[in-house]
C-alpha cells in the first residue's frame, strides 16, 4: 500500500518545524509595552498641542475666525456652510500631529525606545 501525498507532506512539515526549532528553549512572547509620554489639555495647552493648524486656509470666511479653538477642556472645530477650502468643492479645517510636550513628535513612544 502506498503512502498518500498528504501523509508525506504532513510528515515533512512536522519534521521541518522540529528542525527549525533546533532544540532551543521555548520563550514567552510579550506584547509591546507602550508608555504615554504626554496628554495634552485644551485648557492649558490650547492650540499649542498641535503641530500645525489649518484654519480657513482659503480665507473663505474671515468673519467666522477662529474656526478652531480651545474652549474649557475641549477643542472646538466650527464649520460654517460658507467655509470652503482652496478646492471650492469641499470644506476643510484641520490640525495635524500632537506635540509631545517638549518638541514636535509622537504622543506615544515604545517602552523599549529610550
Amino acid at each position: 500500500m502506498s503512502t498518500s501525498r498528504r501523509t508525506l507532506l504532513g510528515a515533512a512539515l512536522g519534521a521541518g518545524a522540529g528542525a527549525a526549532v533546533g532544540g532551543l528553549p521555548a520563550t514567552t512572547a510579550y506584547a509591546a509595552s507602550w508608555q504615554q509620554k504626554w496628554a495634552p489639555s485644551a485648557s492649558s495647552d490650547k492650540l499649542g498641542a498641535f503641530e500645525t493648524i489649518e484654519d480657513d486656509r482659503a480665507d473663505s470666511h474671515p468673519a467666522g475666525s477662529p474656526h478652531i479653538f480651545a474652549t474649557g477642556d475641549n477643542w472646538r472645530f466650527n464649520m460654517h456652510t460658507v467655509d470652503r477650502d482652496t478646492s471650492t468643492d469641499r470644506q476643510r479645517h484641520e490640525v495635524t500631529g500632537l506635540r509631545n510636550g517638549v518638541s514636535s513628535g509622537h504622543a506615544l513612544s515604545a517602552g523599549s525606545v529610550g
